[in-house]
């Protein structure tokens, strides 16, 4: 039996509310999502970007909780910040040039056992 990593409070508080709000908004029905289960920490979560909801849909739907890359836009917009990186644990990455403090953060997260997600563009 694996020990699954504790989701922070407020992903524990959200998920139930308004995760399930968002799923069913969204007619989205999680398949194959338990398979994270199954999966030994540290490993990524990869996908196809096409809605700006995508991360939360997901985060929504998943058994597991994955720390984000995010754009650092989002870290500068007022009250956003504090909720990124303290309440989902969120990683920050400049768009459209090579940004070595996100590869190491990425890699710190995975050092500490972490499920990081992103979606490459």
């Amino acid at each position: 039996m694996r020990i699954v990593s504790k989701k922070p409070l407020f992903i524990r508080l959200a998920q139930p509310t308004y995760g399930a709000y968002l799923l069913k908004r969204n007619h989205v029905e999680p398949v194959g999502m338990e398979q994270l289960l199954a999966l030994q920490p540290p490993f990524l979560v990869i996908g196809n970007h096409a809605h700006t909801m995508d991360s939360f849909i997901v985060s929504s739907a998943s058994p597991v909780h994955i720390r984000w890359v995010a754009g650092a836009y989002l870290f500068k917009l007022f009250g956003l910040r504090p909720m990124l990186e303290r309440w989902i644990g969120a990683i920050s990455k400049q768009q459209g040039r090579s940004d070595l403090f996100t590869i190491r953060a990425i890699g710190d997260a995975l050092k500490q056992g972490d499920i990081v997600g992103l979606f490459p563009e």
